[in-house]
């Protein structure tokens, strides 16, 4: 029986963009794919994958939209996963109810060029309630980026970059994002550790850091030597041990140790349900399996990573 899940997976990495460059965004969303397919039975038209130019504004939300949330396929109460590895930020805010002024965000490929803003939490959160009310509340979120705080980490010869940039000093003019930004105005929300905007829709939301800290890029001192974001790859390599009863509290309390005591300025967060299972607790049993690309005389080259334990 195929798993019901669906997948909105976004990672970027700006490449051709004035946007400070990153190197790990575009691999997560791969390293996901990848596990919700060969660990979890995910059928591959269940998951769509955007990346780089792919990731431009209106495209993510056009996606979400008719993918997740107008999708006849997708039967109310199946487990839906929106997942972004890229640059978080901020801009002003034209809601009155933000203590700062600011809204967070998420940076699409072409944000910063004319007319092309930023994806504001308030925007985000008001696709999830929409969603939440075509589907049902089993949503999880997973954001691997930051908003706040800048810098970077030296990890071998190697510098690892911060997954956020300089807040963008302008305002969504009226009229941009009516549908969803409007609705959330007027909601009672808070702001969680991670200082992303909470949702009425009860989703469960992985952040990558705490609202003053960093996200960063890793790269495994041995093995697949590929950059990950810190928290999809610590996430990954847990998941493939997880049980059907495990909970995200499980999943977060795992993660965040294994992140922290590498990064001491970056601790994940988990709000909403943390006694929820782990994507409803839906798993197809099977082993991972390393795909041979090439074999040239006594050289066996294989396709492999993180979902395989390298």
């Amino acid at each position: 029986m195929a798993s019901q899940l669906w997948a909105l997976l976004v990672g970027i990495n700006y490449e051709g963009t004035a946007i400070r460059q990153l190197s790990g965004c575009v691999n997560d969303v791969k390293a996901m794919k990848r596990f919700l397919i060969e660990q979890m039975g995910v059928p591959d038209k269940q998951i769509k994958m955007l990346t780089e130019k792919e990731a431009k504004r209106a495209t993510i939300i056009k996606t979400f939209k008719e993918f997740l949330i107008e999708n006849q396929d997708i039967p109310k109460g199946a487990q839906i996963l929106f997942h972004f590895s890229g640059h978080g930020s901020q801009m002003l805010s034209r809601s009155k109810s933000e203590p700062d002024g600011r809204d967070e965000t998420i940076v699409p490929y072409d944000s910063r060029t004319s007319n092309v803003y930023d994806i504001p939490d308030k925007t985000l959160a008001g696709l999830l309630d929409k969603l939440a009310k075509q589907k049902g509340n089993n949503i999880t979120v997973v954001l691997d980026c930051c908003h706040s705080g800048s810098g970077t980490r030296a990890l071998d010869d190697a510098i690892l970059q911060t997954r956020r940039i300089d807040p963008s000093l302008v305002r969504l003019p009226d009229g941009i994002d009516e549908e969803w930004y409007a609705a959330t105005t007027n909601s009672n929300r808070s702001l969680g550790p991670s200082g992303w905007e909470s949702s009425n829709s009860q989703h469960v939301l992985i952040a990558g850091c705490r609202a003053h800290e960093e996200s960063r890029e890793h790269r495994p001192p041995s093995g697949d030597r590929t950059i990950y974001g810190a928290l999809t790859y610590f996430m990954l390599d847990w998941l493939r041990t997880k049980s059907a009863s495990t909970t995200y509290g499980d999943l977060h309390e795992a993660v965040a140790t294994r992140v922290n005591a590498i990064y001491r300025d970056q601790m994940p967060q988990c709000e909403g349900d943390r006694n929820r299972q782990v994507f409803g607790g839906a798993r197809v049993a099977r082993d991972p399996f390393a795909k041979v690309t090439a074999v040239n005389g006594n050289e066996v080259t294989i396709d492999c990573g993180i979902v395989q334990g390298m």
